[in-house]
Protein backbone atom coordinates (compact mmCIF):
# COMPACT_ATOMS: atom_id res chain seq x y z
CA UNK A 1 0.00 0.00 0.00
CA UNK A 2 2.71 2.39 0.60
CA UNK A 3 4.25 1.81 -3.26
CA UNK A 4 0.96 2.63 -4.15
CA UNK A 5 0.58 5.91 -2.43
CA UNK A 6 4.73 7.04 -3.58
CA UNK A 7 3.80 6.45 -6.89
CA UNK A 8 1.09 8.44 -7.30
CA UNK A 9 2.46 10.95 -5.07
CA UNK A 10 4.81 11.22 -8.01
CA UNK A 11 2.12 11.32 -10.93
CA UNK A 12 2.05 15.49 -10.50
CA UNK A 13 5.95 15.75 -10.95
CA UNK A 14 5.26 13.26 -13.74
CA UNK A 15 8.86 12.40 -15.54
CA UNK A 16 11.41 14.55 -17.53
CA UNK A 17 9.92 15.31 -20.96
CA UNK A 18 12.17 15.50 -24.19
CA UNK A 19 10.74 17.97 -27.02
CA UNK A 20 11.92 17.24 -30.40
CA UNK A 21 10.54 17.26 -33.58
CA UNK A 22 8.41 14.73 -35.52
CA UNK A 23 10.02 12.30 -37.56
CA UNK A 24 8.66 10.08 -40.59
CA UNK A 25 4.93 8.60 -40.51
CA UNK A 26 4.52 5.05 -40.26
CA UNK A 27 0.85 5.73 -40.37
CA UNK A 28 -1.40 5.39 -43.85
CA UNK A 29 -3.70 8.14 -43.16
CA UNK A 30 -1.14 10.66 -40.43
CA UNK A 31 -3.54 13.63 -40.14
CA UNK A 32 -2.97 16.39 -40.84
CA UNK A 33 -3.42 14.43 -44.45
CA UNK A 34 -2.12 15.51 -47.79
CA UNK A 35 -2.83 13.10 -50.32
CA UNK A 36 -6.08 11.68 -51.84
CA UNK A 37 -8.48 10.42 -48.71
CA UNK A 38 -10.38 6.75 -49.14
CA UNK A 39 -12.14 5.84 -46.40
CA UNK A 40 -13.76 2.32 -45.41
CA UNK A 41 -16.39 2.69 -43.26
CA UNK A 42 -17.02 -0.75 -41.66
CA UNK A 43 -20.10 -2.28 -39.90
CA UNK A 44 -20.13 -4.98 -37.28
CA UNK A 45 -20.63 -8.36 -38.80
CA UNK A 46 -23.08 -11.13 -36.98
CA UNK A 47 -21.28 -14.71 -35.09
CA UNK A 48 -22.43 -18.01 -35.99
CA UNK A 49 -23.25 -18.04 -32.44
CA UNK A 50 -25.84 -15.59 -32.56
CA UNK A 51 -28.15 -17.51 -34.19
CA UNK A 52 -28.04 -20.19 -32.08
CA UNK A 53 -31.21 -21.07 -29.79
CA UNK A 54 -28.58 -22.40 -26.44
CA UNK A 55 -25.84 -20.99 -24.50
CA UNK A 56 -27.34 -17.77 -23.49
CA UNK A 57 -27.40 -16.28 -27.58
CA UNK A 58 -29.91 -13.53 -27.33
CA UNK A 59 -30.22 -12.78 -31.22
CA UNK A 60 -31.73 -15.35 -32.28
CA UNK A 61 -33.90 -16.63 -29.51
CA UNK A 62 -35.34 -12.94 -29.64
CA UNK A 63 -36.36 -12.98 -33.27
CA UNK A 64 -37.71 -16.10 -33.24
CA UNK A 65 -39.26 -15.73 -30.29
CA UNK A 66 -37.86 -18.85 -28.85
CA UNK A 67 -39.71 -20.94 -31.85
CA UNK A 68 -37.51 -23.62 -33.42
CA UNK A 69 -39.44 -23.55 -36.93
CA UNK A 70 -39.08 -19.38 -37.04
CA UNK A 71 -35.27 -19.58 -35.80
CA UNK A 72 -34.31 -21.92 -38.51
CA UNK A 73 -36.05 -19.39 -41.48
CA UNK A 74 -34.20 -16.59 -39.46
CA UNK A 75 -31.00 -18.08 -40.18
CA UNK A 76 -31.97 -19.49 -43.48
CA UNK A 77 -32.61 -15.61 -44.15
CA UNK A 78 -29.75 -13.43 -42.01
CA UNK A 79 -27.02 -16.01 -41.30
CA UNK A 80 -25.13 -15.32 -44.90
CA UNK A 81 -21.30 -14.39 -45.52
CA UNK A 82 -22.62 -10.64 -46.32
CA UNK A 83 -23.63 -10.54 -42.43
CA UNK A 84 -20.72 -12.04 -40.62
CA UNK A 85 -18.77 -9.12 -41.12
CA UNK A 86 -18.48 -5.34 -43.02
CA UNK A 87 -20.68 -5.22 -45.50
CA UNK A 88 -18.86 -3.94 -48.87
CA UNK A 89 -22.11 -2.54 -50.17
CA UNK A 90 -21.62 0.54 -47.49
CA UNK A 91 -18.62 1.49 -49.48
CA UNK A 92 -18.90 1.07 -53.14
CA UNK A 93 -16.41 2.44 -55.10
CA UNK A 94 -13.45 2.27 -52.32
CA UNK A 95 -11.53 -0.26 -52.94
CA UNK A 96 -7.99 0.05 -51.14
CA UNK A 97 -8.22 2.53 -48.18
CA UNK A 98 -5.86 4.11 -46.49
CA UNK A 99 -7.95 4.75 -43.48
CA UNK A 100 -11.11 2.56 -41.83
CA UNK A 101 -14.09 4.18 -39.48
CA UNK A 102 -15.88 1.69 -37.23
CA UNK A 103 -19.28 2.27 -36.19
CA UNK A 104 -20.16 -1.09 -34.80
CA UNK A 105 -23.53 -1.00 -36.34
CA UNK A 106 -24.96 -4.94 -36.23
CA UNK A 107 -26.77 -5.67 -39.70
CA UNK A 108 -30.34 -5.53 -38.02
CA UNK A 109 -29.28 -1.40 -37.83
CA UNK A 110 -27.76 -0.69 -41.38
CA UNK A 111 -30.29 -3.34 -42.90
CA UNK A 112 -33.03 -2.56 -40.71
CA UNK A 113 -35.78 -2.61 -43.07
CA UNK A 114 -35.36 -6.33 -43.98
CA UNK A 115 -35.32 -7.00 -40.43
CA UNK A 116 -38.40 -5.02 -39.77
CA UNK A 117 -40.02 -6.40 -42.67
CA UNK A 118 -39.46 -10.43 -41.36
CA UNK A 119 -40.32 -9.19 -37.98
CA UNK A 120 -43.63 -7.78 -39.24
CA UNK A 121 -44.52 -11.33 -41.57
CA UNK A 122 -43.10 -13.72 -39.45
CA UNK A 123 -44.14 -12.08 -35.72
CA UNK A 124 -46.66 -9.59 -36.32
CA UNK A 125 -44.32 -6.90 -34.60
CA UNK A 126 -43.33 -3.40 -35.84
CA UNK A 127 -39.58 -2.73 -34.28
CA UNK A 128 -37.17 -4.46 -31.80
CA UNK A 129 -36.57 -1.42 -30.07
CA UNK A 130 -38.75 -0.23 -27.18
CA UNK A 131 -41.15 2.69 -27.95
CA UNK A 132 -39.29 5.83 -26.87
CA UNK A 133 -35.98 4.58 -28.31
CA UNK A 134 -37.67 6.49 -32.07
CA UNK A 135 -39.17 9.13 -30.38
CA UNK A 136 -36.23 11.88 -31.80
CA UNK A 137 -35.94 9.45 -35.07
CA UNK A 138 -38.66 7.70 -36.83
CA UNK A 139 -36.23 6.47 -39.29
CA UNK A 140 -36.73 3.08 -40.63
CA UNK A 141 -34.92 2.25 -43.72
CA UNK A 142 -31.22 1.12 -44.21
CA UNK A 143 -28.66 3.35 -42.71
CA UNK A 144 -26.57 5.53 -44.83
CA UNK A 145 -22.87 5.44 -45.04
CA UNK A 146 -21.81 8.10 -42.29
CA UNK A 147 -18.59 9.47 -44.15
CA UNK A 148 -18.02 12.51 -46.06
CA UNK A 149 -15.15 13.23 -48.03
CA UNK A 150 -14.15 16.92 -48.90
CA UNK A 151 -16.46 18.88 -50.16
CA UNK A 152 -19.24 16.14 -50.32
CA UNK A 153 -22.71 17.17 -49.36
CA UNK A 154 -23.25 15.72 -46.16
CA UNK A 155 -26.25 13.39 -46.00
CA UNK A 156 -29.64 13.14 -43.59
CA UNK A 157 -28.06 12.70 -40.18
CA UNK A 158 -31.17 11.02 -39.71
CA UNK A 159 -30.16 8.05 -41.82
CA UNK A 160 -26.86 7.65 -40.08
CA UNK A 161 -28.35 7.79 -36.82
CA UNK A 162 -26.93 11.08 -35.95
CA UNK A 163 -23.12 9.67 -36.77
CA UNK A 164 -21.25 11.31 -39.72
CA UNK A 165 -17.22 11.58 -40.03
CA UNK A 166 -15.88 13.94 -42.35
CA UNK A 167 -12.51 14.10 -43.61
CA UNK A 168 -11.81 17.63 -44.80
CA UNK A 169 -8.51 20.21 -45.41
CA UNK A 170 -6.61 17.11 -44.12
CA UNK A 171 -8.25 17.09 -41.20
CA UNK A 172 -10.71 13.99 -39.57
CA UNK A 173 -13.99 15.09 -37.57
CA UNK A 174 -16.35 12.92 -35.42
CA UNK A 175 -19.81 14.08 -34.61
CA UNK A 176 -22.59 12.12 -32.95
CA UNK A 177 -25.92 13.70 -32.27
CA UNK A 178 -27.19 10.81 -29.82
CA UNK A 179 -29.98 11.74 -29.71
CA UNK A 180 -30.59 10.73 -33.18
CA UNK A 181 -29.10 7.19 -32.30
CA UNK A 182 -32.13 4.85 -31.12
CA UNK A 183 -29.42 2.32 -30.12
CA UNK A 184 -28.14 5.56 -27.61
CA UNK A 185 -28.52 3.20 -24.90
CA UNK A 186 -27.16 0.09 -26.12
CA UNK A 187 -24.29 -1.61 -24.55
CA UNK A 188 -21.92 -4.59 -25.24
CA UNK A 189 -22.33 -8.36 -23.65
CA UNK A 190 -20.94 -10.73 -25.85
CA UNK A 191 -22.41 -13.75 -24.26
CA UNK A 192 -25.62 -12.42 -25.30
CA UNK A 193 -24.79 -10.56 -28.55
CA UNK A 194 -22.29 -8.30 -29.43
CA UNK A 195 -23.15 -4.74 -29.75
CA UNK A 196 -21.09 -1.89 -28.59
CA UNK A 197 -21.89 0.96 -27.01
CA UNK A 198 -22.34 4.31 -29.76
CA UNK A 199 -19.10 4.46 -31.14
CA UNK A 200 -16.85 5.97 -33.81
CA UNK A 201 -12.91 4.45 -34.14
CA UNK A 202 -10.47 5.74 -36.98
CA UNK A 203 -8.21 2.46 -36.82
CA UNK A 204 -5.06 3.40 -39.13
CA UNK A 205 -2.75 0.67 -40.77
CA UNK A 206 1.14 0.66 -40.78
CA UNK A 207 2.23 -1.10 -43.96
CA UNK A 208 4.05 -4.13 -43.70
CA UNK A 209 7.51 -3.10 -44.66
CA UNK A 210 7.06 -1.09 -41.67
CA UNK A 211 5.82 -3.08 -39.53
CA UNK A 212 8.81 -5.35 -39.82
CA UNK A 213 10.80 -2.01 -39.15
CA UNK A 214 9.10 -0.70 -36.10
CA UNK A 215 9.31 -4.47 -34.43
CA UNK A 216 13.42 -4.27 -35.13
CA UNK A 217 13.72 -0.38 -33.83
CA UNK A 218 11.53 -1.17 -30.62
CA UNK A 219 13.44 -4.38 -30.38
CA UNK A 220 16.75 -2.61 -30.25
CA UNK A 221 15.60 0.27 -27.67
CA UNK A 222 14.44 -2.36 -25.14
CA UNK A 223 17.76 -4.50 -25.44
CA UNK A 224 19.82 -1.54 -25.55
CA UNK A 225 21.51 -2.36 -29.31
CA UNK A 226 21.07 1.17 -30.28
CA UNK A 227 18.42 4.05 -28.94
CA UNK A 228 19.14 6.49 -32.03
CA UNK A 229 15.46 6.09 -32.85
CA UNK A 230 12.36 6.14 -31.17
CA UNK A 231 8.60 5.80 -31.81
CA UNK A 232 6.49 8.64 -30.99
CA UNK A 233 2.95 9.21 -31.03
CA UNK A 234 1.38 12.74 -31.61
CA UNK A 235 -2.09 14.11 -31.63
CA UNK A 236 -4.19 17.07 -30.46
CA UNK A 237 -7.89 17.58 -30.60
CA UNK A 238 -10.29 19.68 -29.73
CA UNK A 239 -13.62 18.19 -28.03
CA UNK A 240 -17.03 19.31 -27.43
CA UNK A 241 -20.01 17.97 -25.89
CA UNK A 242 -23.54 19.36 -25.39
CA UNK A 243 -25.53 17.60 -23.03
CA UNK A 244 -29.27 17.18 -23.62
CA UNK A 245 -30.23 14.81 -20.96
CA UNK A 246 -32.47 17.89 -19.50
CA UNK A 247 -34.11 18.25 -22.31
CA UNK A 248 -34.76 15.09 -23.44
CA UNK A 249 -35.83 14.18 -19.91
CA UNK A 250 -33.58 11.21 -20.54
CA UNK A 251 -30.86 10.55 -17.49
CA UNK A 252 -30.86 7.00 -17.81
CA UNK A 253 -31.96 4.19 -19.52
CA UNK A 254 -34.79 4.10 -17.11
CA UNK A 255 -36.03 7.47 -18.63
CA UNK A 256 -36.52 6.10 -21.62
CA UNK A 257 -38.86 3.33 -20.42
CA UNK A 258 -42.42 3.62 -20.36
CA UNK A 259 -44.19 2.61 -17.08
CA UNK A 260 -43.79 -1.28 -16.70
CA UNK A 261 -42.16 -1.57 -19.81
CA UNK A 262 -38.56 -2.89 -18.77
CA UNK A 263 -40.51 -5.88 -16.48
CA UNK A 264 -42.92 -6.70 -19.53
CA UNK A 265 -41.29 -5.14 -23.00
CA UNK A 266 -41.01 -7.52 -25.53
CA UNK A 267 -38.12 -5.56 -27.97
CA UNK A 268 -34.73 -7.24 -28.16
CA UNK A 269 -33.38 -3.93 -26.19
CA UNK A 270 -35.41 -4.52 -23.16
CA UNK A 271 -34.91 -8.45 -23.36
CA UNK A 272 -31.08 -7.60 -23.13
CA UNK A 273 -31.37 -5.56 -20.19
CA UNK A 274 -33.36 -8.02 -18.02
CA UNK A 275 -31.32 -10.73 -19.40
CA UNK A 276 -28.33 -8.18 -17.67
CA UNK A 277 -30.35 -8.01 -14.64
CA UNK A 278 -31.09 -11.56 -13.63
CA UNK A 279 -27.45 -12.56 -14.45
CA UNK A 280 -26.68 -10.13 -11.64
CA UNK A 281 -28.63 -11.27 -8.86
CA UNK A 282 -26.54 -13.15 -6.49
CA UNK A 283 -23.17 -12.74 -5.23
CA UNK A 284 -20.79 -14.55 -6.82
CA UNK A 285 -17.71 -12.86 -8.88
CA UNK A 286 -19.64 -13.06 -12.24
CA UNK A 287 -22.64 -11.59 -10.80
CA UNK A 288 -20.90 -8.84 -9.30
CA UNK A 289 -18.87 -7.72 -12.24
CA UNK A 290 -22.54 -7.77 -13.94
CA UNK A 291 -24.23 -5.73 -12.11
CA UNK A 292 -21.65 -2.82 -11.89
CA UNK A 293 -20.61 -3.48 -15.77
CA UNK A 294 -24.64 -2.98 -16.37
CA UNK A 295 -25.02 -0.06 -13.93
CA UNK A 296 -21.74 1.65 -16.02
CA UNK A 297 -22.00 0.86 -19.45
CA UNK A 298 -25.95 0.64 -19.87
CA UNK A 299 -27.95 2.09 -17.09
CA UNK A 300 -25.66 5.48 -17.30
CA UNK A 301 -24.56 8.28 -19.85
CA UNK A 302 -21.08 8.95 -20.21
CA UNK A 303 -18.41 10.05 -22.91
CA UNK A 304 -14.87 8.98 -23.08
CA UNK A 305 -12.11 9.72 -26.16
CA UNK A 306 -9.07 7.94 -26.35
CA UNK A 307 -6.09 7.23 -28.63
CA UNK A 308 -4.73 4.16 -28.94
CA UNK A 309 -1.73 1.44 -30.62
CA UNK A 310 -1.79 -1.89 -31.02
CA UNK A 311 1.38 -3.70 -30.91
CA UNK A 312 0.26 -7.11 -32.01
CA UNK A 313 -1.98 -9.30 -33.98
CA UNK A 314 -0.23 -11.79 -34.92
CA UNK A 315 -0.62 -15.79 -33.67
CA UNK A 316 -3.31 -14.87 -31.81
CA UNK A 317 -1.46 -12.45 -30.16
CA UNK A 318 -3.12 -8.71 -29.50
CA UNK A 319 -1.73 -5.98 -27.34
CA UNK A 320 -4.26 -2.97 -27.68
CA UNK A 321 -2.89 0.16 -25.08
CA UNK A 322 -5.63 2.54 -25.19
CA UNK A 323 -4.90 6.05 -23.57
CA UNK A 324 -8.15 8.26 -22.37
CA UNK A 325 -7.73 11.62 -22.95
CA UNK A 326 -11.16 12.98 -21.89
CA UNK A 327 -13.80 11.53 -19.79
CA UNK A 328 -16.89 12.67 -18.77
CA UNK A 329 -18.43 10.16 -15.86
CA UNK A 330 -16.54 7.16 -17.75
CA UNK A 331 -16.63 4.64 -14.94
CA UNK A 332 -13.78 1.14 -14.61
CA UNK A 333 -15.63 -1.93 -14.61
CA UNK A 334 -12.48 -3.80 -13.84
CA UNK A 335 -11.01 -1.88 -10.64
CA UNK A 336 -12.75 -4.13 -7.41
CA UNK A 337 -13.33 -6.97 -9.93
CA UNK A 338 -10.01 -8.42 -11.35
CA UNK A 339 -6.29 -7.63 -12.05
CA UNK A 340 -6.15 -6.80 -15.49
CA UNK A 341 -2.17 -7.58 -15.80
CA UNK A 342 0.37 -8.78 -13.24
CA UNK A 343 0.87 -4.99 -11.98
CA UNK A 344 -1.35 -3.90 -9.11
CA UNK A 345 -0.63 0.38 -9.65
CA UNK A 346 -1.51 -0.48 -13.42
CA UNK A 347 -4.38 -2.40 -12.65
CA UNK A 348 -6.01 0.26 -9.92
CA UNK A 349 -5.86 2.77 -12.88
CA UNK A 350 -7.44 0.19 -15.63
CA UNK A 351 -11.20 1.45 -16.98
CA UNK A 352 -11.02 -1.62 -19.13
CA UNK A 353 -8.25 -4.70 -20.05
CA UNK A 354 -7.16 -7.59 -19.54
CA UNK A 355 -9.17 -10.11 -22.57
CA UNK A 356 -7.95 -13.55 -21.77
CA UNK A 357 -4.40 -15.79 -22.45
CA UNK A 358 -1.96 -13.87 -24.60
CA UNK A 359 -4.56 -11.18 -25.57
CA UNK A 360 -3.91 -7.95 -23.94
CA UNK A 361 -6.00 -4.74 -23.96
CA UNK A 362 -5.30 -1.78 -21.59
CA UNK A 363 -7.24 1.22 -21.36
CA UNK A 364 -6.09 3.95 -18.54
CA UNK A 365 -5.46 7.72 -18.31
CA UNK A 366 -3.28 9.26 -20.37
CA UNK A 367 -1.95 11.05 -17.03
CA UNK A 368 -0.84 7.87 -15.58
CA UNK A 369 1.71 7.69 -18.19
CA UNK A 370 3.75 10.30 -15.79
CA UNK A 371 3.94 7.96 -12.94
CA UNK A 372 7.73 7.99 -12.13
CA UNK A 373 8.56 4.60 -11.45
CA UNK A 374 5.71 2.71 -13.04
CA UNK A 375 5.07 4.17 -16.24
CA UNK A 376 8.12 6.33 -16.59
CA UNK A 377 11.45 7.47 -15.55
CA UNK A 378 14.00 9.89 -15.94
CA UNK A 379 15.97 8.23 -18.05
CA UNK A 380 13.06 6.69 -20.27
CA UNK A 381 10.32 9.78 -20.26
CA UNK A 382 6.90 8.25 -21.84
CA UNK A 383 5.04 11.84 -22.39
CA UNK A 384 7.20 14.53 -23.93
CA UNK A 385 4.86 16.99 -24.01
CA UNK A 386 0.82 17.71 -23.13
CA UNK A 387 -0.57 14.62 -21.96
CA UNK A 388 -2.45 16.00 -19.68
CA UNK A 389 -6.47 13.97 -18.57
CA UNK A 390 -9.73 15.95 -19.15
CA UNK A 391 -11.70 14.84 -16.76
CA UNK A 392 -15.03 16.53 -16.83
CA UNK A 393 -16.85 13.73 -14.42
CA UNK A 394 -19.26 15.44 -12.46
CA UNK A 395 -19.55 18.32 -14.68
CA UNK A 396 -23.45 19.37 -15.72
CA UNK A 397 -22.24 22.16 -17.81
CA UNK A 398 -25.01 22.07 -21.15
CA UNK A 399 -21.62 22.41 -23.39
CA UNK A 400 -17.94 21.65 -22.31
CA UNK A 401 -15.18 22.23 -24.49
CA UNK A 402 -11.56 20.95 -23.90
CA UNK A 403 -8.35 20.66 -25.96
CA UNK A 404 -6.18 17.82 -25.81
CA UNK A 405 -2.72 17.32 -27.25
CA UNK A 406 0.28 15.49 -26.48
CA UNK A 407 3.17 13.20 -27.71
CA UNK A 408 3.58 9.80 -26.32
CA UNK A 409 7.48 7.81 -26.59
CA UNK A 410 5.96 4.07 -27.40
CA UNK A 411 9.77 3.12 -27.49
CA UNK A 412 10.06 4.21 -24.13
CA UNK A 413 6.59 2.91 -22.73
CA UNK A 414 7.54 -0.67 -24.27
CA UNK A 415 10.64 -0.21 -21.76
CA UNK A 416 8.53 0.33 -18.66
CA UNK A 417 6.00 -1.91 -19.80
CA UNK A 418 8.28 -4.56 -19.82
CA UNK A 419 9.61 -4.35 -16.74
CA UNK A 420 6.51 -3.90 -14.96
CA UNK A 421 4.78 -6.55 -16.30
CA UNK A 422 1.58 -4.05 -18.51
CA UNK A 423 1.11 -7.21 -21.08
CA UNK A 424 -0.03 -10.84 -20.88
CA UNK A 425 1.64 -13.91 -19.92
CA UNK A 426 4.02 -11.86 -17.95
CA UNK A 427 5.91 -14.02 -15.32
CA UNK A 428 3.24 -16.82 -15.61
CA UNK A 429 0.34 -14.27 -15.35
CA UNK A 430 -2.68 -14.45 -17.54
CA UNK A 431 -6.41 -14.11 -17.17
CA UNK A 432 -8.13 -17.48 -17.67
CA UNK A 433 -11.11 -16.99 -20.48
CA UNK A 434 -13.20 -19.02 -18.44
CA UNK A 435 -12.34 -17.11 -15.33
CA UNK A 436 -12.16 -13.21 -16.35
CA UNK A 437 -14.39 -11.52 -14.16
CA UNK A 438 -13.46 -11.63 -10.92
CA UNK A 439 -10.48 -13.79 -10.76
CA UNK A 440 -6.90 -14.04 -10.70
CA UNK A 441 -5.25 -16.68 -12.74
CA UNK A 442 -1.69 -17.49 -12.90
CA UNK A 443 -0.97 -20.13 -15.28
CA UNK A 444 1.70 -21.71 -16.55
CA UNK A 445 2.18 -20.18 -20.11
CA UNK A 446 5.05 -17.20 -19.89
CA UNK A 447 5.84 -14.12 -22.14
CA UNK A 448 7.49 -16.33 -24.99
CA UNK A 449 10.80 -13.97 -24.42
CA UNK A 450 11.18 -14.49 -28.62
CA UNK A 451 7.61 -12.57 -29.07
CA UNK A 452 8.91 -8.84 -30.43
CA UNK A 453 5.79 -6.82 -30.66
CA UNK A 454 5.46 -3.68 -33.36
CA UNK A 455 2.72 -1.30 -33.92
CA UNK A 456 0.41 -2.81 -36.69
CA UNK A 457 -1.84 0.28 -36.32
CA UNK A 458 -2.86 3.63 -34.39
CA UNK A 459 -6.65 4.28 -33.35
CA UNK A 460 -8.31 7.39 -32.27
CA UNK A 461 -11.81 6.92 -30.75
CA UNK A 462 -15.09 7.52 -28.93
CA UNK A 463 -18.02 5.71 -26.96
CA UNK A 464 -20.52 7.05 -25.33
CA UNK A 465 -24.42 6.43 -24.22
CA UNK A 466 -27.22 8.92 -23.49
CA UNK A 467 -28.37 12.02 -25.38
CA UNK A 468 -25.30 13.65 -26.08
CA UNK A 469 -23.79 16.05 -28.70
CA UNK A 470 -20.38 14.98 -29.25
CA UNK A 471 -18.02 17.12 -31.80
CA UNK A 472 -14.38 16.35 -32.19
CA UNK A 473 -11.88 18.36 -34.64
CA UNK A 474 -8.52 16.02 -34.89
CA UNK A 475 -5.87 18.73 -36.19
CA UNK A 476 -2.84 16.10 -35.25
CA UNK A 477 -3.15 11.98 -35.22
CA UNK A 478 0.28 10.39 -36.35
CA UNK A 479 3.16 7.91 -35.28
CA UNK A 480 6.39 8.77 -36.32
CA UNK A 481 9.94 7.58 -36.64
CA UNK A 482 12.17 9.79 -34.84
CA UNK A 483 15.66 9.95 -34.63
Amino acid sequence: MKKLIILALTIAAGCRPSRESAGESILSYPVPFSGQTAAWYCTNGFYEHDFSLTGGHLLAQWFSGGDPVLAEDFSDRFNIPAYLGPDPAMNPGVESPNCQIHGYWKPFEYDQAQFLEWLAQKRGMTDYLPANARRFNDYKGDLANPVVIGEAVPGDLKKSYGKQVTFSGGRVRFFQDNRLNPARWWAPYNAIMHHETTATFMVDDVPAPKIVRVRQIMDDYLTGKDRTQRIVLRYKARIRVEDYRAQTDERSIFDMYLPGELESGKDLLTSLHREWRQRAQGDTPMARWTKAYMERRLETPFVQVSVCFNMSQENERYILQEMILFNKDYLSTTVGHYKPVNNDALSQWMYEGGCSGFVGWNRFPVDKLKVDGLTCDKEFPVVLSGGEYADVSGNDSPVIERTVEGAIDITNYYVMARRNDFFPGERGFYIDDDLMHGFNAPGTPEYDPEFKPSIFWGGFMFEMAGPYLLDIDIEQFDITIDS
